[in-house]
């Protein structure tokens, strides 16, 4: 899969659509969340998970916010973990009905760790 220019001429990395578990937690924060993901590109994840509404007005907005993002992969009988270093690019509340929002998030490092 390649990457793509837009109609405007940016180009778009490749995305791969994945749904895999996902923890998830902001700076500083103690407790994880949990999520699935929805596609991953070589720049950044997109998954849906619970628990946006602890994103702060200021954090949503905040292009340089921190958050620590642990993806498990399934690898055989053996479970794989990608423990990524991100910063938040954008978040969505659930649609009506639903309860899972949408998180968006930029990759800057990531270490992968097999079980």
């Amino acid at each position: 899969m390649e990457d793509h220019c837009t109609p405007d001429g940016q180009t778009v990395a490749a995305r791969f659509n994945l749904c895999l578990a996902v923890k998830y937690r902001l700076d500083r924060d103690d407790s994880w969340r949990n999520g699935t993901t929805a596609n991953l590109s070589r720049s950044g994840l997109l998954f849906h998970a619970s628990g946006v509404g602890a994103f702060s007005p200021q954090q949503r907005n905040d292009s340089n916010c921190p958050i620590e993002v642990v993806i498990e992969v399934p690898k055989g009988a053996v479970l794989s973990q990608v423990h990524c270093h991100a910063t938040v690019a954008r978040v969505e509340d659930p649609r009506p009905g639903e309860d899972l929002g949408t998180i968006a998030v930029t990759v800057g490092d990531y270490i992968l760790r097999a079980g």
